[in-house]
């Protein structure tokens, strides 16, 4: 009884003292200037925790979240035996915030999947494509850690939790799912690294080339050795503890060789394009150069109204900072504002947002995060004084400019679930939003006349509208509008321009494409925007009486964020070269290519990068009655192979005499494509799922569910809504699982047998 009574209190200790400690931590290292009041929905798989306004993107959620867990478990051909829990931030401040990890967010992380509690946690920030794509590449974790580390109690206890899965493969197969096919950006980082020599085998990838890179990989693992390999890979590296030996167990192909291969098939692929295109430095002049003074991003230019200089971001002292350097000669002139020393300016969001030059010259304004908000700062250049800070209630706010008339400033702000234009009365210390709806508004750019602000938004275009309706009529030979649209009526952003005093929105007719970042010319004549329509982003001018678009760069990577010169003779932009992001001026502004029309590459043309034929996709055929809803789907009876998913081209009457396993199939439709996710009803256990089976025969993972496992999802699934159709939500409560379990024996000869154990527990949150 002494004994009992001696562990608990050593249990009590512990356990006090890991959660002292933990909260020590958090208080030195991340501050939580909010309490959230938490929600949730469920869906058949999913609790989907909000607060606030957020209910329409938890819904949101809920149907991409159950769509991409069909995808995914089709192509894994493995199921999850527990719900996952998603936590949806309302803005980028307040995911910094969480909890559900203790170290500190950066700018950059858009989500992450945290792995002993398998939970997701993810924000808004007004795009609905953003929104989708991170929703689905972390669930893709959310199910990995699922198949290969399982219950964290059995996990403790067997091998499986010593393989360490590379990060590679983690995140190249996370956007390999989460894209519908290969993307323009992803092709331009390989693209990059290909041409520039810093291409890395796979246990050498790093530094964000596990994104893209890993990216390729996979997807040369798809179409070379076939999809079902991406899962076959998981299984053998549970078994064999090792990235190499399950690349050469599933592909029959050694590390080396594999790597030999990809290589050589990004060579054939891009080192032609080195031949039809520029780099930056040869259409521009360079005013930074990152490979010299050891920064990575040097980026978003604007002209001051002098014309002689420029005011950048760049990251050169390893935060980032703003700086103001010569339009001439790049020299550095002054640093103007120090970000990351303190709680007045933690960040100033150099990746996101812009720089706001006042009509003058003699003022910038510009966004900061300050104690736990976002806020407008201006600041004067003479002596680098704050002189005055504006917060608002909007959950974030991005890339202010200032009128020509030096009266206002406009923003994009994220106000509730969408992100729209804003305009800061100055004298009048007020605001005001020029549109209210559910599309996403940005990137600002006011006309001369201070009348009118040319931006960039998802919402229908005419031009978009023609060339998705005509999508099914390209042929195998003509440009691939696809590559550059998505199927779905977001995400497809275009230019628009916006009357400030009525309101009135106009389609700017400047072509196909992606179209961002628009600024108006001195004249008010014209718009300088970036746009992928060849498949690389390159910078176009576009007159606004519709008379001509044309491009003025043609490179081998991308460029973003032009700035026109005070005089309109001269564009200032940033591109991405040899790793890093570096700031250029276009002296001679002429038409580039073919008279301003662009070679497409051969991602666009449909060379490589094209959809891969799957069993996850039923291709043409139709799916009757399928419910589109989260979590309600048709279901159907088919006769299967021994194989657990059907192929694409398979049908009842294809099947052998003695494939005669019934199952059910859950079929949904996803984003124009129909995934079909078959549970075999069979309940018997997999008999491979063992750690005594030998290791040659073991595939690790018993891929379905029981009948018993299965029951508590549909239970779920099935009592989820009103009758009215919306979800029941309910209150937060407090679920407490293990974060660590630790235990120990030893045999003493006057007491024999005895030993310890310690549990501790945290909520999710």
């Amino acid at each position: 009884m002494l004994r009992k009574s001696l562990l608990l209190v050593i249990l009590a200790i512990l356990i006090a003292g890991s959660v002292g400690a933990q909260e020590t931590y958090f208080g030195k290292n991340k501050v939580q200037y909010e309490t959230f009041d938490w929600r949730y929905i469920q869906t058949r798989h999913f609790d989907i925790y909000f607060y606030g306004r957020s209910y329409d993107n938890a819904k949101f959620a809920a149907k991409v979240l159950e769509n991409a867990y069909n995808v995914i478990t089709c192509q894994l051909n493995y199921q999850i035996r527990t719900r996952i829990p998603v936590f949806l931030y309302s803005a980028r401040n307040d995911f910094q915030q969480t909890n559900i990890v203790p170290s500190l967010i950066s700018e950059g992380v858009g989500g992450f999947t945290e792995a002993s509690k398998n939970r997701v946690a993810i924000y808004n920030e007004g795009s609905v494509e953003d929104l989708r794509h991170v929703l689905h590449h972390e669930l893709t974790h959310a199910i990995i850690y699922d198949m290969i580390y399982g219950n964290l109690f059995t996990s403790l206890l067997s091998r499986r939790r010593l393989f360490n899965l590379p990060l590679w493969f983690a995140e190249g197969y996370a956007e390999y799912s989460s894209r519908k096919e290969w993307h323009y950006r992803a092709d331009m980082i390989v693209r990059d690294a290909t041409v520039n020599n810093y291409l890395a085998p796979p246990d050498y990838i790093g530094g964000g080339m596990e994104y893209y890179e890993g990216f390729a990989l996979v997807r040369f693992i798809a179409e070379t050795y076939g999809q079902e390999k991406i899962g076959e890979l998981l299984a053998k590296g549970k078994v064999y503890l090792s990235m190499d030996k399950a690349i050469e167990a599933a592909i029959g192909v050694k590390p080396d060789e594999f790597w030999d291969k990809f290589s050589l098939e990004m060579k054939r692929r891009y080192w032609p394009e080195i031949s039809l295109r520029k780099q930056p430095d040869e259409i521009g002049k360079a005013l930074t150069d990152h490979t010299k003074d050891e920064s990575h991003y040097n980026a978003k230019p604007v002209f001051s109204p002098q014309g002689d200089k420029l005011a950048i971001f760049s990251d050169r002292s390893d935060y980032p900072e703003i700086y103001l350097i010569s339009a001439i000669d790049g020299k550095e002139i002054d640093k103007l504002v120090k970000a990351q020393r303190s709680g007045e300016i933690e960040t100033v969001y150099s990746y996101y947002s812009s720089i706001g030059f006042s009509p003058d010259g003699e003022k910038i304004v510009f966004i900061t995060k300050s104690q736990g908000r976002d806020a407008l700062f201006f600041l004067r250049l003479k002596g680098k004084d704050i002189y005055l800070k504006k917060y608002f209630d909007y959950n974030s706010i991005l890339s202010p400019v200032w009128s020509p008339d030096g009266t206002k400033i406009a923003f994009a702000a994220l106000d509730g679930p969408w992100r729209d234009l804003v305009i800061y009365d100055i004298k009048g210390d007020s605001t005001y939003s020029l549109m209210r709806d559910r599309y996403d508004d940005m990137e600002p750019s006011w006309a001369p006349d201070s009348k009118r602000i040319f931006f960039s938004s998802d919402r229908p275009h005419p031009e978009t509208e023609k060339i998705l309706a005509h999508l099914n009529q390209i042929g195998a030979d003509s440009i691939k509008y696809s590559t550059i649209y998505t199927d779905d009526k977001y995400g497809n952003y275009n230019i628009f321009s916006i009357d400030v005093q009525t309101h009135k929105i106009t389609p700017i007719m400047c072509g196909p494409g992606q179209n961002r970042e628009p600024v108006v010319s001195p004249d008010g004549e014209k718009i300088c925007f970036v746009s992928n329509r060849n498949g690389i982003d390159n910078l176009y001018i576009s007159y606004l009486d519709s008379s001509a678009t044309f491009a003025i760069t043609d490179i081998l990577t991308g460029t973003q964020s032009p700035s026109w010169s005070p005089d309109g003779t001269k564009i200032a932009f940033s591109s991405f070269q040899k790793g890093g992001y570096d700031v250029y001026v276009i002296k001679d502004i002429q038409p580039a290519g073919n008279n301003g029309v662009l070679e497409p590459t051969g991602f666009v043309k449909g060379e490589y990068g094209q959809p891969i034929p799957s069993p996850c996709t039923k291709g043409t055929e139709e799916i009757a009655s399928a419910d589109t809803t989260a979590d309600s789907v048709e279901v159907h009876t088919a006769t299967l192979a021994q194989v657990p998913f059907l192929p694409a081209d398979t049908t009842a009457a294809d099947t052998t005499a003695d494939s005669t396993q019934h199952a059910t199939v859950d079929s949904t439709r996803i984003e124009g494509g129909d995934f079909v996710y078959v549970e075999p009803t069979d309940d018997t256990t997999n008999p491979i799922d063992t750690l005594f089976t030998p290791v040659s025969d073991s595939t690790g993972a018993r891929s379905y569910r029981t009948k018993e496992e299965q029951a508590v999802f549909d239970s779920i699934g099935s009592n989820n809504k009103l009758p009215d159709g919306e979800y029941k939500v309910k209150p937060y409560r407090a679920k407490f699982t293990p974060d660590y379990v630790s235990g120990g024996f030893s045999y003493d000869s006057f007491f024999g047998l005895r030993g310890q154990s310690a549990f501790i527990f945290s909520d999710y949150l």
